[in-house]
This record gives structure tokens, sequence and C-alpha cells, in this order.
């Protein structure tokens, strides 16, 4: 299975210049120079990024766990959908910000990235409130994907698939 979705990847952007030469080093044998990531994604952000109208990707909550402290610049993420089985793209993780969250980084937070979030409701930022850590993403490189299945069985939002010394794990 890991050969296998590091193949389908490789195959399905290989025409995208980019993205053929990113992931060109890639293999299920060992370390990487990036580290892999899925993230699960709501509508209508998911198709955001896919249109390239989302530039900033976030993820709160109230305990310390990934991506916090676990993505870094250079990092891949995948991206699908919460109903699906099957990865609908991929991108680059461009510049990384992480908040121990408090009011006064909330408010900061809403007022220099919400343009970039796409979060044009205030009920996103009341279910914020409770949160204690943020991790923000600056992310380019949208590719859409051709259905390539990635069979989750958990409830995360996020899961760190490889890291930069460690092979693709889906538990």
């Amino acid at each position: 299975m890991n050969n296998l979705l590091i193949d389908k990847l490789k195959q399905s952007t290989y025409k995208h210049r980019f993205w053929r030469r990113y992931l060109e080093p890639l293999s299920s044998s060992g370390s990487s120079a990036f580290s892999i990531h899925l993230a699960i994604l709501v509508e209508p952000y998911l198709e955001y990024i896919l249109g390239g109208s989302k530039t900033i990707e976030s993820r709160f909550s109230k305990n310390r766990i990934a991506p916090f402290g676990a993505v870094e610049s250079g990092d891949v993420v995948l991206l699908r959908g919460p109903n699906d089985n099957t990865l609908s793209g991929l991108c680059l993780v461009r510049k990384v910000w992480f908040y121990h969250l408090n009011s006064k980084n909330l408010g900061l937070i809403r007022s220099d990235f919400a343009a970039a979030l796409r979060v044009e409701s205030s009920s996103f930022w009341e279910e914020r409130k409770e949160a204690r850590f943020a991790t923000l993403m600056r992310i380019s490189d949208v590719c859409r994907l051709p259905p390539i299945s990635v069979p989750k069985r958990d409830r995360r939002g996020w899961v760190v698939l490889q890291s930069r010394q460690q092979r693709f794990s889906f538990d």
C-alpha cells in the first residue's frame, strides 16, 4: 500500500513540473527531505484551497496535537474531504506559525489572516475561543489529483503520514 500510494502520487503529478521534481526523491524505503501530512477538510474550504483562493490553512485545538509542532516549511499536505477515502489534491507548506492561544493572539490571527483563511463567518472565531493551540500554514503549489484511495479509520482531521525520518503510516 505504501509503495502504491507513492507511485500513484508520482504518476498523478508527473505532468506538473514542480511536483514531478519535488516528489522524485520520495520512496517508501526510508527518509525524505520533507514530511507528508494528510489533512481532512470540509467544504467549502477544500474547494477554496483547490481553487487557489484559500492560501492559509489553519488548525486549532485544545490539546497539543499535530500539526502543532509537527509541520514545517517544505512539507507536503495531501488534501481529502471527510466523507470519502480519496485524495482531492496536494499542496506545499511555505511558512508555518505556531501559537499558544489567548484572546489577544486569536484577535491578531483574525485580523491578520481572516482573508487568506477565507473565513467569512464570525461563528468560526466563536467556535475557536476555547482552543489553546493554533497552527497556521501558508500553502502554495496546489495541485488537483485524480481520485487516489487513502483509507483512514479514525476521526483525526490531521495525520502525519511520513515524517522526515519515517515511513508511511496510516495508524
